[in-house]
């Protein structure tokens, strides 16, 4: 597995953090997690970085707008930032299949890299999973992919979910998965963090017992 090399700024507090981060976020404030976003792209903007937002109910237009008011002339980054819809691109070809999504944003990164960019990071919103249905347990080993392919190539990668759509219960399962975490704008490092396979697979054996 290759190693990352770059310390990177999140723009979500003064530390710096090894790229290949694996990041949760969880929300119930709109306005919080506009910001929230903007910040974060707009470092990575800044130090040379190619940014990908996927989103759910917010729009391409509100994402612009946002970051433009965080001071970034998103025409004059032409390429180096995209916005998509989280859901096609989370389930491409029509189905939710992790390995599928995450080769996708291998991709990503290999194309910023080939483009001379300095790194990648990735921010998606999870929203459409209530909609589809999407079991925790598909969730949680999504998860413990993400933390293998940000690793391995690497992207620094935020998980967003709106605590308002996701039960408790879910909530606390999804953040077990994340070595760090964003609060209040700011990182944190998990306390609640496991090894993602090792809970996966108490994860299942728990809900096994449970039928």
């Amino acid at each position: 597995m290759a190693q990352a090399t770059r310390n990177v700024s999140l723009g979500l507090g003064d530390g710096r953090f090894p790229e290949g981060l694996h990041l949760c976020h969880i929300f119930n404030d709109d306005d919080e997690r506009a910001k929230t976003l903007a910040r974060f792209i707009e470092r990575g903007l800044r130090e040379g970085e190619r940014a990908l937002c996927l989103v759910d109910a917010m729009t391409a237009d509100e994402v612009h707008r946002h970051l433009g008011e965080a001071g970034v002339d998103v025409a004059a980054v032409g390429a180096r930032f995209a916005v998509a819809c989280a859901e096609p691109t989370y389930c491409l070809g029509g189905s939710f299949v992790p390995d599928v999504c995450l080769a996708a944003f291998g991709q990503f990164v290999e194309q910023s890299k080939a483009e001379g960019c300095t790194g990648a990071r990735i921010m998606g919103d999870m929203s459409w999973a209530v909609r589809r249905g999407t079991t925790t347990e598909a969730l949680l080993e999504y998860e413990a992919k993400v933390k293998e392919y940000v690793e391995r190539f690497p992207v620094t990668a935020v998980c967003e979910y709106d605590a308002r759509m996701f039960d408790g219960a879910t909530v606390l399962d999804i953040l077990a998965m994340h070595p760090a975490m964003i609060v209040r704008g700011q990182v944190v490092i998990n306390p609640y963090f496991e090894e993602p396979y090792a809970y996966l697979a108490r994860y299942r054996a728990r809900h096994a017992h449970a039928v």
